[in-house]
Formats: structure tokens, C-alpha cells, sequence
């Protein structure tokens, strides 16, 4: 284990820790759209890894808010949020059952296809 956190943070470089992705998800979570979901203006592209990372600052904040951290239901609400948005509209792929790429629009409504991916 000594030998694999050496390599993991070796002397005098820079590493990102859990500090360093918190301060990022309090930065995420501050530009989400509260009323439409995902991040605030348009297009609205579905970022998978900036609301798994919102859910991951979820899972390791504190069930309150303290002067340090944000509570988890901040995170958790927001991705929340997005999902419902989806799920009600705007980007669920019917024909797949999945959820499509692309959504060109301010809002998360009505279907969006495309014909190239039929």
C-alpha cells in the first residue's frame, strides 16, 4: 500500500484530492438551472460526469450544512432535478429507451430525435 500512495502522490507534485473535487461540486452545483435543470443556458447537453461527480460530493457531505460544506441534499436535489427533467421530456430517447445525446434548446421539453440516429 505505501509503495501504490507514493505513486498516487508523489513528492512535490500536484494531486487533486477530495478537497480539490468538493470545491469543483459546490462551483457545478451553483451553475445549475433550478428551474429547468443541467447547467444554466443553452444548449443543454447532458453532462454525465459533472452530475456523477455532484452525486459522489453527495454521497461524502454531511447530511447538514455546516460553514465548511455543503449538505448532500444540495447535490443530491440538483441531479435530482436534471434526471426528472429528462425522464418528463425533453431528451428521453423513446425509440432506444435510453436517453439521446443532444437537446439544442434552453429547456429540458418535448422530444428530441434525430433523424441520423434512427
Amino acid at each position: 500500500m505505501a509503495r501504490l500512495a507514493e505513486k498516487a502522490r508523489p513528492a512535490g507534485k500536484v494531486v487533486v484530492g477530495l478537497a480539490e473535487l468538493d470545491r469543483v461540486a459546490n462551483a457545478i452545483a451553483r451553475a445549475i438551472d433550478m428551474e429547468n435543470g443541467g447547467l444554466r443556458g443553452a444548449p443543454k447537453f447532458p453532462q454525465c460526469g459533472l452530475f456523477e461527480l455532484l452525486w459522489r460530493a453527495g454521497l461524502r457531505a454531511p447530511a447538514a450544512p455546516n460553514e465548511a460544506r455543503t449538505a448532500a441534499p444540495a447535490f443530491f436535489s440538483r441531479v435530482e432535478l436534471t434526471l426528472d427533467h429528462i425522464c418528463e421530456g425533453g431528451i428521453y430517447d423513446h425509440l432506444g429507451g435510453g436517453f439521446c445525446a443532444l437537446l439544442g434548446r434552453r429547456a429540458l421539453a418535448g422530444p428530441a430525435f434525430r433523424e441520423d440516429a434512427l
